[in-house]
């Protein structure tokens, strides 16, 4: 196995606040999806009525922190001037109809690339919202690891699959929202990309702690570096018990399946 550390970015969206109300940051940031606005150490866009930031990819911990809290706060100076400010802890809410019936039409624009399911590589179905209010907030990880000879698919997906193990079961403790899931955040959800790969499962609940935030740096470089024990842990724990558990919100047989993973990997 190739010892050299992955890269590990990400691409976290936050929800923004005006008073007490979360509001929209629509025609603020200035970046889109296809051109975002570059900052020290990332970008800002805006994603549907979200602050969407994504950072510099690195394989050093304590950069990857850095950059997450320089480009947050380039991006918070910038809405500033119009009375907001980002909105910590929050993956999900559920706007008042008619407060987001005033927001401009880009509330209601969603984007449409797909994402795919590492289990096997299918397009994960379009998410159907149970209520048209409500918008979600992703903590996206991704991996790079092209400094390999070749990307393949086959080494996104088993990345992926020990991303459910390592940092998709920890989250189901760490992450108090229920609502996001309803959406998002399926297990083994993945993009494929041509540096790695792009992990969706986790809302934004890691960004907000310093401690997390590493945490999660250490645990995604650990799924590029443990790739090997896939079929190790997928022995031990079937990938079919990891996906429930995910997908169904079932924080106590997630804790006892990452109790064995930690117990397995001597981690």
């Amino acid at each position: 196995m190739n010892t050299k550390l992955a890269l590990i970015g990400a691409d976290p969206e936050v929800f923004v606040s005006q008073g007490p109300n979360i509001v929209h940051c629509i025609g603020l940031l200035g970046g889109t999806k296809d051109e975002p606005y570059v900052v020290h150490g990332g970008a800002l866009q805006e994603d549907n009525v979200l602050f969407e930031f994504n950072v510099d990819p690195t394989a050093d911990p304590v950069q990857f922190l850095s950059h997450i809290r320089d480009v947050m706060a380039q991006g918070e100076d910038i809405i500033s001037m119009s009375g907001l400010r980002l909105t910590p802890k929050v993956s999900s809410h559920i706007y008042n109809p008619e407060v987001i019936s005033s927001f401009p039409e880009k509330a209601f624009e969603f984007g449409c690339t797909p994402d795919y399911n590492a289990y096997g590589g299918l397009v994960n179905p379009s998410p159907n919202a149970v209520d048209e209010c409500l918008r979600t907030a992703g903590g996206h990880v991704h991996i790079g690891f092209n400094h390999l000879s070749t990307v393949t698919k086959e080494q996104q997906e088993r990345v992926g699959m020990m991303c459910d193990y390592l940092l998709g079961l920890p989250s189901m403790a760490e992450d108090k929202d229920e609502l996001r899931r309803e959406l998002y955040g399926k297990s083994g959800a993945i993009r494929y990309k041509p540096y790695g790969v792009e992990y969706r499962t986790l809302s934004n609940y890691w960004i907000w702690d310093d401690a997390m935030v590493a945490v999660i740096h250490g645990r995604a470089q650990m799924a590029y570096d443990l790739r090997s024990r896939l079929e190790e842990l997928q022995a031990l724990i079937p990938q079919a018990d990891v996906q429930q558990a995910i997908n169904s919100n079932d924080r106590a047989n997630s804790a006892a399946m990452y109790a064995l993973v930690k117990s397995t990997l001597g981690i």
